[in-house]
Order: C-alpha cells, then structure tokens, then sequence
C-alpha cells in the first residue's frame, strides 16, 4: 500500500509541476509575479509561517 500512496503522491507531483510550468510559459502567472513584486517593493508582505499559523 504504501508502495502506491508513493507512486501517487510522485505522479501528483509531477502533474503540478508540469502544470505550474505550462501556466508561467504561457504568461498565467505574470499578474501574480507583478503582485507580489509590488507587495515586496511597499514593504506589505508576512512571513509564511505567520500567514499559516493563523488559518
């Protein structure tokens, strides 16, 4: 079973990188990158660990 939760999580994996590279060729991605350049710029971001600890 395990050998297969594996395989799965592996092929899940795979998928989303492919897809997130699709999405940043074909200029998806530019609104996000351009967004969270500006947030960086003004100073207006969190720390990752802050925004999760909060959910």
């Amino acid at each position: 079973m395990r050998d297969l939760s594996n395989w799965l999580q592996e092929y899940l994996n795979d998928a989303w990188d492919k897809q997130i590279e699709t999405d940043a060729k074909s200029g998806k991605l530019d609104q996000l990158i351009q967004r969270a350049k500006t947030d960086i710029e003004a100073n207006q971001v969190k720390p990752l660990d802050k925004i999760l600890n909060n959910l």
